[in-house]
């Protein structure tokens, strides 16, 4: 027992009592209390919250001490929650910078990604870095610069020459629209699009170009000991961009970024894109004194290469050996981190069949101009040998 008794009786001076000091007493004053319920054990009081201001006999520190000690209860707690903040974020920006990682997962998010097979592709790779590749063309590289202006130029006349020369009913523009080879489509190939819609595809292409140029800067050595097995791509790179691969590639890339995406280039497509890459270099260096590289002779090189790109055997069944699909595993990252979700994605293939058929359908153009013109200039030697 406490032993407690109480010191006010009956009867006296009450308000002479009051203003003096009372002795001690063992319970606690200022308690918010509540109860569960009206009946048993659900009508025991429980402290639910305390009075800040007590009664002045019942403060053991004056108001200075209680305004220091709130101050610092305040920055302890300010304190406190800023190391939970700074924890959450770490660990936020360790797992955004983290390498790749492949899933294996039955939720729809996971099973997109394992169909389409971009984290095993990606994997091992920093993410960030490959962000890097989707950056818009900076002013300290002049030569992806002139790669696009005189790629934007092959697409927009692969888009003038569909809609001039391919009228409905033109073979062509069924062949192009056959999604099978062995089922033939009943509706042709449909050239016209909106100008804006025009714009939204090239940008998607603009972005493969970017990646492919890029890709230049990453070192390869480890996609070749790791495949037991060499990479076109690789000695194309060495041997014809030596003197421009720092002045094309944005600053996020550094010669220590490691591995790039295993691709691979066939024989053909080496050499087209060494000849484009090598011809755009020597103009945008003005070491073309002999003015090899004219206007036409850049914009068919280019026109060639992304042909060659597009037909890209599969012949060890790994669709991310083409350098088209492997970029496209890229523009798959999401800006915010993470990945693009499925809804968000399909435009960029949509985009990117569409522009390929456009392409495609001009280069059979140019080519049978060609062969329409040799026939011809053959009819005026047989009628007119001298």
């Amino acid at each position: 027992m406490h032993g407690w008794i109480n010191d006010w009786k009956k009867g006296g001076n009450v308000r002479h009592r009051a203003r003096q000091a009372r002795q001690p007493i063992p319970w606690r004053g200022g308690v918010q209390a509540q109860q569960v319920c009206h009946w048993g054990h659900g009508r025991r009081w429980f402290e639910v919250g305390r009075v800040i201001d007590q009664d002045n006999n019942q403060q053991t520190r004056s108001r200075g001490e209680e305004g220091d000690q709130a101050d610092s209860e305040h920055k302890t707690a300010m304190h406190f929650f800023k190391s939970i903040h700074d924890d959450d974020e770490h660990a936020f920006e360790s797992e955004a910078n983290g390498t790749i990682q492949n899933v294996n997962d039955k939720w729809e998010a996971e099973a997109w990604l394992n169909r389409c097979g971009w984290p095993r592709h990606l994997e091992g790779i920093d993410p960030n870095q490959l962000r890097a590749l989707l950056q818009p063309i900076g002013d300290d590289e002049p030569v992806l610069q002139r790669m696009w202006e005189v790629f934007e130029q092959v697409l927009d006349d692969a888009y003038d020459a569909t809609v001039r020369e391919c009228y409905p009913g033109t073979a062509e523009l069924f062949e192009i629209a056959r999604k099978e080879v062995h089922i033939t489509t009943a509706k042709p190939f449909q050239g016209l699009m909106e100008p804006d819609a025009w714009e939204r595809y090239k940008s998607r292409w603009k972005q493969l170009l970017c990646i492919w140029k890029r890709y230049q800067s990453w070192n390869a050595g480890d996609v070749s000991s790791e495949d037991g097995e060499s990479s076109h791509s690789d000695s194309s790179d060495t041997s014809s961009t030596d003197g421009d691969d720092s002045s094309s590639s944005p600053s996020a890339i550094h010669d220590d970024i490691g591995r790039r995406p295993p691709y691979k280039m066939t024989i053909r497509q080496e050499e087209a894109w060494k000849a484009f890459n090598h011809g755009i270099t020597q103009v945008v260096t003005g070491t073309d004194i002999r003015g090899r590289y004219t206007h036409e002779r850049l914009h068919r090189s280019c026109l060639d290469t992304v042909v060659q790109f597009l037909d890209h055997p599969f012949k060890s069944g790994n669709h991310y050996d083409s350098i088209i699909i492997s970029a496209l595993a890229v523009m798959g990252l999401d800006e915010g981190g993470g990945w693009v979700p499925v809804t968000n994605y399909t435009p960029v293939y949509s985009a990117v069949i569409k522009v390929a058929r456009y392409l495609v359908l001009y280069q059979s153009i140019l080519e049978r101009l060609v062969l329409q013109s040799k026939i011809n200039s053959s009819r005026v030697d047989l009628i007119d040998p001298l």
